[in-house]
């Protein structure tokens, strides 16, 4: 017999009440295949409503996990339910004068760019942590 036709590149599931014209090219080559009945424009939109109600579920419930380090310079997000990562912070509050801005625990690393301030690196290590410590402050 004949040999079997090859399967199309990017086949296309049409639903099976979607006009077919917007979908195919004039003049292309169409091939038909059997294989179940495709779902219907509404049993699509449904399953697209669906997935997008368990995606907000699963960024709130990952919003309710996640936490913020306080330690000064860290800032870093983190899962409440792992164990903390390892933080790199300042133990002296900012300091901002005139146009320098330094840690006060770290006097000699000055930028004058918040960028570049803000990468300046810690001078302890740690874990992060939710909970303020004493004489320290947000990051």
């Amino acid at each position: 017999g004949p040999p079997a036709p090859l399967p199309p590149a990017h086949p296309r599931i049409l639903p099976s009440d979607a006009p077919v014209s917007p979908h195919v090219p004039d003049r292309a080559s169409l091939s038909v295949a059997s294989g179940g009945p495709p779902p219907t424009l509404a049993a699509r939109e449904a399953a697209l409503a669906d997935r997008a109600r368990l995606a907000q579920i699963a960024a709130e419930e990952a919003a309710r996990d996640s936490a913020t380090c306080v330690r000064l310079g860290c800032g870093r997000k983190y899962s409440r339910s792992g164990p903390a990562p390892a933080c790199s912070h300042h133990v002296g509050p900012p300091v901002f004068h005139e146009t320098a801005k330094f840690w006060s625990c770290c006097p000699k690393k000055k930028a004058y760019d918040w960028d570049d301030f803000r990468a300046i690196p810690g001078c302890r290590t740690g874990f992060c942590t939710e909970e303020k410590e004493e004489g320290g402050g947000k990051a």
